[in-house]
């Protein structure tokens, strides 16, 4: 038993899955931001939970509780929970999810996402992820992609020339676990992940939005996100600004445009080498900058 608990039972039309996650895989920003971003615009509204007892540490995801008066109120345990996004005439249902990633139990939690999956009939599913990178902010986002399968990568045909095939030996994320059940299950799934300047931990919008015109246009929805165009130049303008004020971080960003400037024709500009964040070069060049979502509050 997966203990799904509906809200309620939408008549689906083969709708397709977007899935992000906080945590390690979260570089930048990029999965949460851009999910938080189509909550936001997209007005989902919630479908399902799966109470969360077996995939966090209590000790770190605490339960919340309300205490009035010394009367114990509420006690909540946190739950993972699944939204959806009916699509308007001639355009795709989404089933959207956002949470941390799992602990523990990363088994049976493909079990609840595959179980949901055949209970909505599921077309396919999007995962998410973000990765830090040795990339200047100006260049256009480098986003990588892994496929479940050969149906997986005929989706993303139309993005081909944009997208840059993973190298990656190493760690996995949960994103790994999904896509290996997807081809398990001959479900058509897509990682994808978005290489986020080392000196910008926050919410990266010029990735936000590259990824939201992929989500877009593979799956088929449509969405107003001209507010989004006009924080990524907003952002553009405050890291200039950053640059002027701070001269360690103006030298390393001008050294990292020589570089790609003066790379060798065997170096494609778009896929730089990926340095550690935790090297000496790194330190002391990070960029703090608001959310996109609150910077008006």
């Amino acid at each position: 038993m997966t203990d799904i608990h509906y809200h309620e039972r939408p008549a689906f039309d083969q709708p397709v899955m977007i899935m992000g996650f906080n945590g390690w895989p979260n570089a930048g920003e990029v999965s949460t931001g851009t999910l938080d971003y189509l909550f936001r615009k997209l007005d989902a509204r919630p479908l399902a939970f799966v109470q969360s007892d077996r995939f966090y540490h209590y000790s770190e995801k605490r339960p919340k509780v309300k205490v009035d008066a010394g009367w114990l109120k509420e006690y909540e345990l946190p739950r993972i929970r699944f939204f959806y996004v009916p699509g308007r005439e001639g355009e795709s249902d989404l089933i959207l999810f956002s949470e941390c990633e799992p602990d523990l139990c990363w088994d049976y939690f493909g079990d609840v996402v595959f179980r949901l999956a055949e209970e909505t009939n599921t077309r396919s599913i999007m995962t998410l992820g973000g990765v830090y990178d040795n990339v200047p902010h100006w260049m256009p986002p480098k986003i990588s992609v892994i496929y479940s399968d050969r149906n997986a990568k005929t989706m993303m045909a139309g993005w081909r020339d944009y997208l840059t095939p993973a190298e990656y030996q190493g760690p996995a994320s949960i994103h790994t676990l999904l896509l290996a059940r997807a081809r398990q299950k001959r479900l058509p799934a897509v990682g994808l992940w978005g290489h986020a300047p080392i000196y910008i931990q926050t919410g990266n919008l010029k990735i936000h939005h590259m990824m939201v015109k992929i989500l877009e246009q593979t799956i088929g929805f449509s969405m107003d996100n001209r507010d989004l165009e006009v924080g990524v130049a907003d952002m553009d303008r405050r890291i200039q600004e950053l640059m002027a004020q701070n001269p360690r971080l103006k030298k390393y960003i001008d050294d990292l445009e020589a570089e790609y400037q003066d790379a060798s024709p065997g170096l494609s500009h778009d896929q730089p080498e990926i340095n550690d964040l935790t090297s000496e070069s790194s330190k002391g060049k990070v960029i703090s900058l608001d959310r996109f979502l609150k910077r008006n509050e």
